[in-house]
């Protein structure tokens, strides 16, 4: 994944990014997707039904994401072992040294 570097970071520097879990937007390999976000395709391991919110633990080669989707009565949800797409928009990205 590419994204730009703080004008701070020194060019030698690891780092990792961060986002909060209900910043990422969830869609499907075959969805027309939005160009303002950067998009990951991964695998649902996990769903947590949280009231408010439905929480996916995405498997995206060898991490896992953490994202939080909106719950509406009567709305589906992505199931186990299911290949979905993340968008996530870089503007709400945090950068800290690895």
């Amino acid at each position: 994944l590419r994204v730009p570097l703080r004008s701070d970071t020194p060019a030698t520097s690891r780092l990792s990014i961060g986002f909060r879990p209900h910043a990422v937007k969830v869609g499907h390999q075959d969805d027309v997707h939005d160009a303002r976000y950067t998009w990951l395709a991964g695998t649902v391991e996990n769903v947590e039904f949280l009231g408010r919110a439905i929480r996916y633990r995405v498997r995206i080669g060898d991490h896992a994401v953490l994202v939080d989707e909106p719950h509406h009565r009567g709305a589906s949800r992505q199931a186990v072992g299911t290949d979905i797409t993340l968008g996530i928009e870089l503007a709400r990205c945090r950068q800290f040294a690895a």
